[in-house]
């Protein structure tokens, strides 16, 4: 019995039966230490290139010395050496499918690393708009107390102005009322149907005309309902000399003319409530 060792703690004992010619050769291996593996990838290497190569070669040269001694039948050598090649290109497979199920899996961490930051900046990128939002507003409600108007009623106008496009305000003339389900009918500044608060809307005049101005129809109305009907609101888009100005109605799209001063002025024009709103919190903020 002779016995060869191939690796640490690997002993391959290797016996021969019979006589030159009888053929017999037996080999056994003894216990393996257990090695540390740290890695998937060391271990690989370990395993295709460490023990297993050690292993075979060691294994091809004791045949090839048994078969040179006369100790092993020619066949029974041919045989144990493409023995040996299998198992070294079974190892070299092994190998490479290990490798690249563990690229596969590096490709996949990778992506899901990526998606994660992007998520993360989109996340961010939120944070900064609303706060950007949040920071204009803030503004702008301290620029309007600073001028004497409540954001709160500036909201409310707003919604008045919105109701009067949607064409309650601008219905036709002789049209029934709907004051008792309607919240808006007697409120402050509303030309239609004052209520017992309203404040008194100065004519438009050459001292108060601007391009811009918001008007609506005044007691010498007679033009019908080109306004788009009773309270409905209207811009001066053109001022023709000191008498006379265009006015673009938002209802109906179309436009009249009108005297403000001189002998056929009719007092058919009264400033917007919303502009004397604007005017006194404009006198308040200077006071």
């Amino acid at each position: 019995m002779t016995d060869l060792v191939v690796a640490d703690g690997d002993v391959l004992h290797m016996g021969v039966r019979g006589g030159r010619g009888a053929g017999g050769i037996t080999v056994t291996a003894g216990p393996t230490a257990p090695a540390s593996v740290p890695s998937p990838t060391e271990a690989l290497e370990s395993l295709a290139d460490g023990v297993a190569e050690r292993v075979l070669s060691a294994l091809e040269q004791k045949v090839a010395a048994a078969a040179a001694s006369g100790w092993m039948h020619a066949t029974l050598a041919a045989e144990v050496r493409a023995a040996a090649a299998a198992q070294r290109e079974a190892a070299a497979e092994l190998r490479r499918q290990l490798v690249a199920a563990a690229a596969a899996a590096g490709a996949a961490a990778a992506r899901a690393e990526a998606a994660e930051a992007e998520a993360r900046r989109a996340s961010a990128a939120a944070e900064h708009l609303a706060g950007e939002v949040q920071a204009l507003r803030e503004r702008l409600d301290r620029a309007m107390i600073a001028c004497g108007v409540s954001p709160d009623d500036v909201s409310e106008a707003e919604q008045q102005r919105q109701w009067q496009w949607q064409g309650e305000e601008g219905r036709a003339e002789g049209a029934p009322e709907a004051a008792s389900s309607d919240p808006w009918v007697g409120a402050v500044g509303a030309p239609a149907e004052p209520g017992p608060a309203a404040l008194p809307l100065p004519l438009v005049t050459p001292a108060n005309v601007h391009l811009g101005l918001r008007v609506v129809r005044g007691p010498g109305w007679s033009l019908g309902s080109k306004d788009g009907g009773g309270g409905g609101d209207g811009v001066v888009v053109e001022l023709l000399g000191d008498e006379l100005v265009r006015v673009e109605w938002e209802v109906t799209g179309g436009w009249t003319y009108h005297h403000i001063s001189g002998p056929e002025a009719a007092g058919d024009l009264c400033v917007h409530p919303a502009e004397v709103e604007v005017e006194l919190s404009s006198r308040e903020c200077r006071a």
